[in-house]
């Protein structure tokens, strides 16, 4: 097909159209630059609030859908106490399997403390669960307690093992590895 001259004329005026556009947008870029970069520092703060507004509204709906509550943070050396504290992840388990989750309460753990019990006591719970609430604690988030009373550690340490032989170790000599390994950290750090 043969355009005639209005299609030409038409097609002509577009292109000094889109061209005028290109201009007044890289005007419009240059100057919205120009004042960003005059405002960069009170921009990156505002950003910055922003980003701690929406952490904290995370943690409170957290802390709501959760039940958690506020930590206690004590003197270094003050013993550790919780009541009716939650191992969230097993709790859910255990409400998904329709069984009730018994929480766990302790009162007064000192710097060195002995669990002992019968095999299938709780007494891995009862370390994951303050381990649990420690970590929450120092990475200040609430805790799913009713009451959990704590210090601020230099390190947390959590030695576990399968059970499985790895390296020639049994499941004991790799707990007993992990426990070395932690206390060999430890003994870096100036005590208080």
């Amino acid at each position: 097909p043969v355009f005639g001259e209005r299609y030409l004329r038409l097609v002509s005026a577009r292109d000094v159209h889109v061209r005028r556009e290109k201009e007044l947008e890289a005007r419009a870029l240059k100057t919205l630059a120009a004042v960003v970069n005059r405002h960069s520092a009170a921009i990156a703060g505002y950003a910055a609030v922003l980003q701690r507004i929406d952490v904290l509204l995370a943690k409170a709906r957290l802390a709501v859908e959760f039940k958690l509550r506020r930590p206690v943070f004590g003197k270094y050396g003050a013993p550790l106490k919780c009541v009716c504290a939650r191992y969230v992840p097993l709790c859910a388990s255990v409400e998904r399997l329709g069984l009730e989750y018994t929480p766990f309460s302790t009162a007064g753990l000192g710097r060195v403390s002995v669990l002992r019990g019968s095999n299938m006591g709780g007494k891995t719970v009862a370390l994951k669960t303050l381990a649990f609430l420690q970590q929450l604690a120092q990475s200040g988030f609430f805790v799913p307690a009713q009451r959990f009373e704590t210090v601020v550690f230099d390190s947390i340490h959590y030695v576990g093992a399968t059970g499985e032989l790895v390296e020639g170790l049994s499941g004991f000599g790799l707990e007993m590895r992990g426990f070395l390994a932690a206390y060999a950290d430890a003994g870096k750090r100036k005590l208080r």
